[in-house]
Formats: structure tokens, sequence, C-alpha cells
């Protein structure tokens, strides 16, 4: 398939048709710019894909090979989906660079300035935080193994970021634990659970500076500069319920502690 300068191929056989058995896929795409393609303006450009698909029968099926690969973005992942009883999903994802701010599409422009509109009547009721709501019903369609693993996460207001996490799910309670973050003010690990079994669902939260606490210079530096110097140390348990943000917010406890020099 081709369309401008992008072009997808797909080969491909099933060992065993009638049974829907021994299936194996390549997919290679190549999307040099993606603006000439409609539908799909927000791809990074030089954008290149691979993945392989292969199945022994209609209740696993494996994703053995995938990688994508672009100036903004690199990944790869190895996944494994068990249908027989409830949908599991194992297997790896590892991102080894990810630009936020290139893969986020520029504001449209036009061509003349728009005649000033009468001023809408507010909607909202001025609170801070916003009323979301979050989608956690989709945590109960499978169960899951993954290790996940981010480097070289980078935007406009953050130098370099990493994630690393182990997530398990299972009859919609979700674990990320161990859950390490690093960015340039230091390091900090945790454990992040979601339980959407429950009702309403609820959230927790533990995390903990590591190692000699956070660079203060490095952390105001992503707040419009404080002026702030030295170290600190950070240590969160925090547990919440809720639909949505504001009513996980309002339902918020657990402890706090901070420590500057």
């Amino acid at each position: 398939l081709t369309s401008a300068d992008a072009s997808i191929t797909l080969k491909g056989a099933v060992a065993r048709p009638l049974e829907l058995a021994g299936g194996q896929f390549d997919l290679t795409a190549d999307v040099p710019d993606a603006a000439g393609l409609s539908g799909f303006p927000a791809l990074p450009r030089g954008l290149r894909g691979a993945a392989r698909l292969e199945w022994r029968d209609p209740q696993n099926i494996s994703l053995s090979r995938f990688q994508l690969t672009s100036p903004a973005l690199a990944a790869s992942a190895v996944l494994n989906l068990g249908l027989a009883g409830r949908p599991n999903l194992t297997g790896r994802i590892d991102v080894s660079r990810l630009d936020l701010d290139a893969l986020t599409p520029p504001p449209t422009r036009n061509a003349a300035p728009a005649a000033p509109a009468a001023p809408a009547a507010s909607s909202g009721d001025g609170r801070v935080i916003p009323d979301i709501a979050l989608p956690v019903a989709s945590l109960m369609a499978l169960d899951a193994e993954l290790r996940l693993a981010l480097s070289g996460v980078t935007s406009r207001n953050l130098r370099q970021a990493a994630v690393q996490t182990n997530l398990r799910l299972r009859n919609g309670a979700l674990a990320l634990a161990p859950f390490n973050l690093t960015i340039p003010a230091g390091r900090l690990a945790g454990q992040i659970n979601v339980n959407a079994a429950a009702n309403p669902a609820q959230y927790s939260l533990r995390l903990r500076s590591e190692g000699a606490g956070l660079d203060l210079a490095a952390l105001s530096g992503a707040l419009d500069g404080l002026g702030l110097r030295g170290q600190g140390e950070l240590a969160t348990d925090l547990r919440g319920a809720g639909a949505t943000t504001r009513a996980i917010a309002a339902s918020l406890h657990g402890e706090m502690g901070l420590a500057l020099v």
C-alpha cells in the first residue's frame, strides 16, 4: 500500500486456514512525512516500523517483534495475548526515545484573524481541580503482566526523564510496582495502585526520594525558576477513591513528608 511518500508492506501466510492456526505475518511501514496523509497528521516525521504477528491457534496470539523508530520516537515490544478463558496479556514494552514536543502537533494558523466573538458565559464553577471522569472500567477487560521501561523522555520543560516499572493487572486491580522515576532533580521510587473492581474505584500512591534526595535547583528549573538551592527529600503515602479527579481529590488522605536543606 502506498500513499504520498508513505508505504506499508504486509506479507504472510496461514498454515492451517480451516483451523485459523499456524499464522505468521510480517508488516513494515515507512512514513517519511505524514503531512500528506489525510487523517494522520499527528504521526512523527521519519517514522519506520516493523512487526511480526504469529499465532499457533486462535487462543494464543503473539507480537514477537515490534519496532518503531523516528527522530522523535524509538520503541520496541514483545507481547503475548492468551484468549483461553479470561484474556491475558504478557510481555514487555521499551521506549528508548520519546520527544513529547516533537510528537505534539503544532497549533493551526488561520490565514486571516477571525472576528472577535462575543464573550461566552463561563460554564465552570471556578474551582482549580477539573471534574474529569477516569476510564478505569477498561481495566476489567483483561489481565496483564508487563515490564515497562521508558528512557530518553524529553520535553520543553524536562531535559530528561525515565520510568521503569512492572505492571500487574488482575480482575481490575492494577499495580505498578516497583515504580521508579528518574528526573533531572533526582530519583523517586514507590508504588501505584488502582482498584477498578471497587465501587467507587480506589487509588493509592507511595513515593519516596532516593539517594541524596532531589536537587532543588534542577527541580525549580521546571517550576519557572524559584531560585531554590540545596537538597530535598520527599515521602508520600496517599489514598483516595472516586470516579473523577475531583472526587479523588476530595477523598484524598494519608501522609506527606517534605524536608529541605
